[in-house]
């Protein structure tokens, strides 16, 4: 008889719910909350006991990733593998490794999106995942709707055995940690409930954090509407501007951006030691076209070796002219924790000398706190492209100045982040005779 393994995904072999994670690591910490407060309604009407959990989780997914073509989608999948594996449980994974020594075929089942699990299963040897599947429209985009119900209960005994129809040959046994497995571990011959805490605490829990939920939705909006308004930045003193883009903008007319008067565009590239923008080649191609000065940035990791980053970098924009030249965007937000200081400088030194070794000279994108604490005392001198709302930025030294996240420009759906350059047309004109890759 052969045997077979089933695996919840989240809080059986993670440590975390993996839909948060993904969340995070794709629209950073402030898209999740803009992302957050679009979805409060039907978080309400859940935590109200007015609709379903599926209904919540639906909306919010929409929010997140409505609109996003599904090739960008799937990028952010295969790169979050490598956040998957700082987050695993070990009690699970001791378990797949038995049911692996075993011989048993391995299996997820799991209420998240196949498209950030399989990649990762997929690096673990495991090819059979089911999960909630995605809508996608006529266009290769993401409609933010669920294709199937919501993998879990008696929709996870559904799947499997549409799966694995004949169980007569299979001894199956089947991992989980919560109410939503239950169905499927009464439908296992070998059940493993690898419980972390009581239903009580975590009922308790769910009511606490939708109370912090929504306060913490409620002073966010605040912070946004009241205490982060962008600055007056005078257009007589400031008059050449730009902005920067990353496939969270997906398809734009940059003709009609160049239209509304802006000169200059950053482009992502790059992040850490191996994920690429995906439609940094179509965005490069579409400024050109535009008239658009191009630059090309690169999110620096803190726990990734500069060379291989630096290496990345030059890989992605490699054969095309910049000219901006590079941008390395170095800051704390979405980046890893516990990394030691000394570490992030050695990586950080590593990187701006293999860049300057193959004559790129970077500009330092960051904010008030990561040029004091992470660029100034490693990397001064550089041309510093500061992201900052306070007018009082305005006479500080600078070349670029990102001052608003949630601007608006034509050719470019929802919010785009606007940049100033600091000088006149002259000034303008020796920074690109200089910067120009």
């Amino acid at each position: 008889m052969t045997g077979l393994s089933i695996f919840d995904f989240d809080g059986t072999l993670t440590d975390k719910d993996t839909f948060l994670l993904f969340a995070r690591f794709v629209r950073k910490r402030k898209g999740m909350w803009r992302a957050g407060i679009k979805a409060l309604p039907a978080i309400l009407e859940w935590r109200l006991g007015l609709k379903g959990s599926a209904h919540a989780k639906e909306r919010l997914f929409g929010a997140l990733y409505g609109g996003m073509p599904l090739s960008t989608f799937t990028a952010y999948g295969e790169a979050f593998a490598d956040v998957v594996d700082r987050n695993l449980r070990k009690r699970g994974m001791d378990e797949l490794n038995r049911a692996r020594e075993r011989g048993d075929r391995i299996a997820i089942c799991s209420a998240s999106v196949p498209q950030w699990i399989e990649p990762w299963a997929r690096r673990h040897g495991i090819d059979t995942v089911m999960g909630t599947e995605i809508e996608v429209d006529a266009d290769g985009r993401l409609t933010g709707r669920f294709a199937t119900p919501n993998c879990k209960g008696p929709e996870k005994v559904r799947r499997v055995t549409q799966i694995f129809p004949d169980r007569t040959d299979l001894h199956v046994s089947v991992y989980g940690d919560s109410s939503g497995d239950r169905e499927l571990l009464d439908f296992a011959d070998e059940p493993h409930m690898l419980r972390k805490r009581s239903p009580r605490d975590i009922r308790m829990a769910g009511w606490f954090a939708g109370v912090v939920v929504i306060l913490a939705l409620t002073i966010l909006f605040s912070w946004n509407r009241y205490i982060t308004s962008p600055p007056h930045v005078s257009r007589e003193r400031f008059p050449i501007r730009g902005i920067d883009v990353s496939a969270h903008q997906g398809m734009m007319n940059l003709d009609a951006v160049a239209a509304d008067g802006y000169e200059f565009i950053f482009i992502k590239a790059s992040e850490g030691a191996d994920f690429r923008d995906p439609n940094f080649a179509l965005n490069y191609l579409k400024a050109g076209h535009a008239g658009l000065k191009r630059g090309a940035y690169h999110f620096f990791r803190f726990d990734r070796d500069g060379i291989e980053q630096a290496l990345n970098l030059i890989r992605a924009v490699e054969g095309r002219p910049l000219e901006l030249g590079v941008a390395i965007d170095v800051e704390y937000q979405g980046n890893a924790k516990g990394v030691p200081a000394d570490s992030i400088a050695m990586r950080l030194h590593d990187m701006v000398d293999f860049l300057s070794l193959k004559g790129y000279r970077p500009t330092f994108y960051t904010n008030e706190q990561g040029y004091d604490e992470l660029v100034y005392p490693n990397c001064p001198g550089y041309p510093l492209w500061l992201c900052s709302f306070n007018e009082k930025t305005a006479n500080r030294d600078w070349t670029f100045w990102q001052y608003d996240h949630r601007g608006k420009v034509a050719g470019v759906r929802g919010d785009v982040d606007l940049n100033a350059f600091y000088g006149n047309r002259k000034q303008w004109n020796e920074h690109l005779r200089q910067f120009a890759k």
